[in-house]
């Protein structure tokens, strides 16, 4: 799944000083686009987990502590997608 294929992927920018954007599809997939352009998909993260992690006072901390522990991540070896 490295070269996952585009998805409709929605985007929350985050202020956060390890994570630049937490994205979802309607697939409960969850996107965590890190500062320097590492972007990792976690499978089966419902929408509002990915929402609960955008709008988190500290993104990175939340990744951290609910999402990586309990989810597998894959780095996506794509482009990095432009956020609007």
């Amino acid at each position: 799944m490295a070269n996952h294929p585009a998805r409709d992927i929605k985007w929350r920018t985050a202020e956060s000083s390890n994570v630049d954007a937490v994205g979802w599809d309607n697939a409960d997939n969850m996107y965590v686009l890190f500062k320097g352009g590492r972007l990792y998909l976690y499978a089966d993260v419902t929408r509002q987990r990915c929402v609960a992690a955008s709008m988190s006072s500290s993104v990175g901390h939340y990744v951290n502590s609910e999402i990586i522990p309990h989810f597998k991540g894959i780095r996506i070896a794509a482009p990095v997608p432009v956020l609007v």
